[in-house]
């Protein structure tokens, strides 16, 4: 998760950085800029990029909802953050996107309205705007099930043994 955390934080760097502030969904001709941009640089090694992580999934819902407010932007960073202190206690090591997230400059363009509504990005069923916390747990216990692991932790408290699905994904049908 620090992996897509990290991408979706570069990501939403080099859009603020093209187009300025952009709270939606990316056009036909800003996604042409974006491709052309990972193509010129996709060669350069990452520490002489402007942001190491090449653009990418710049239309899935996560990457709208962090740049349609800086303070999401900023939540994303700390959950990157987070994880990557969870990663080092699991396995002993800092996971490479640490590194490369503490040098990252702040976003030049985006704009501050607050903390917004958590996009999901999950099957119809699942999505509860009203509770996206338990909408998430139930779409991991459902969907995301069959590579639940703990690392010298105990399940979660919310993890529900009857509820998760070992054995298959609910989005693959």
């Amino acid at each position: 998760m620090i992996l897509e955390a990290a991408q979706l934080i570069n990501t939403n760097l080099w859009i603020d950085h093209l187009f300025g502030f952009v709270p939606r969904a990316i056009t036909k001709e800003e996604n042409a800029v974006l491709q052309t941009t990972r193509k010129y640089w996709k060669d350069f090694p990452m520490e002489e990029r402007p942001f190491p992580y090449l653009p990418t999934m710049q239309s899935h819902p996560s990457c709208i909802w962090v740049r349609s407010s800086l303070e999401n932007y900023y939540w994303t960073n700390c959950y990157a953050f987070a994880l990557a202190s969870e990663a080092h206690y699991r396995y002993g090591s800092l996971h490479k996107s640490y590194e490369m997230l503490l040098k990252l400059p702040e976003p030049q363009n985006m704009e501050d309205h607050g903390f917004t509504q958590f996009a999901l990005a999950m099957t119809e069923e699942l999505k509860d705007d009203d509770n996206p916390i338990q909408a998430y747990r139930n779409f991991y216990m459902l969907d995301k099930a069959t590579f639940a692991a703990w690392k010298h932790r105990d399940k979660p408290e919310w993890w529900d043994e009857e509820l998760a699905d070992y054995d298959k994904r609910i989005s693959g049908q």
